[in-house]
């Protein structure tokens, strides 16, 4: 089989581990959007926002747990690291990942 068959050829579709999901959205309070909170994690980063300040703020302004302001945190970041290889291919799926969806589009228009 030459190389590019090989490179073609279908590849099984990975499961998720038993107890994992592949939803990295969050639940926002009412009224908020996805575009306002990576906004906000991404001005507070710029001004050099400590993590755990960073934390506490995103959870009381988003009313999100800990746990998923410190994920939303993370996704923002995840977002950018793949908007700078400039490969748009790298973009997340907007419905599994939709906080590193918004912040891939607000990085990769700024390259």
């Amino acid at each position: 089989m030459a190389l590019n068959d090989w490179l073609r050829r279908p590849q099984p579709k990975p499961s998720v581990p038993d107890g994992w999901i592949d939803d990295l959205s969050v639940q926002l309070k009412g009224g908020l959007t996805v575009e306002e909170l990576v906004d906000y994690i991404l001005v507070a980063n710029q001004r050099g926002r400590q993590h755990e300040a960073l934390i506490a703020d995103v959870a009381a302004e988003f009313g999100l747990s800990n746990e998923d302001a410190e994920l939303s945190v993370d996704r923002v970041g995840g977002g950018i690291v793949r908007a700078a290889t400039g490969n748009r291919a790298n973009c997340p799926n907007r419905a599994k990942d939709p906080i590193a969806w918004a912040s891939f589009q607000r990085a990769i228009t700024k390259r």
